[in-house]
């Protein structure tokens, strides 16, 4: 969830709803994109997003590691 006031000049960015390991349902909601632009971003090597793999097909992202990627920490 994205949230500003009127005092702020940039948005905030709350993650606290979304687990500690995002999967890319989660990137795609936050993010507001496609599935196939969220798995493009996910296994694309020049994004620098440090994404895991969990097991053969899966894929996931720090919480942490995401919100700095994004510029927020």
């Amino acid at each position: 969830m994205i949230e500003t006031s009127a005092t702020q000049t940039h948005p905030t960015l709350d993650l606290s709803a979304y687990p500690i390991i995002l999967r890319p349902r989660h990137v795609q909601a936050i993010l507001e994109i496609t599935t196939d632009a969220t798995y493009r971003l996910m296994h694309s090597s020049q994004s620098g997003l440090a994404v895991y793999r969990i097991g053969k097909t899966g894929l996931a992202v720090n919480r942490e590691v995401f919100l700095r990627w994004l510029g927020y920490q």
